[in-house]
């Protein structure tokens, strides 16, 4: 369960990570003018985020002992 505890630990940082830093240039890039480059780069952070959670949620799937 400690395992568990820190591997979730981990993959939520990283994924807060990652969405703060796609909010940021977003915020950025729409306050200078450039919003189609704000909408591509958050759009694209959170089809990583998505890819991140899915490759975790795999992965603790395959390290799940059977009952």
């Amino acid at each position: 369960m400690n395992l568990l505890r820190s591997i979730t630990t981990i993959a939520s940082s990283s994924v807060i990570s990652q969405l703060i830093g796609a909010l940021s240039i977003w915020f950025i890039s729409h306050k200078y003018g450039m919003a189609e480059v704000g909408i591509y780069s958050l759009i694209y952070s959170i089809v990583l985020v998505g890819a991140q959670v899915c490759t975790f949620a795999s992965q603790l799937l395959h390290s799940t002992p059977a009952r």
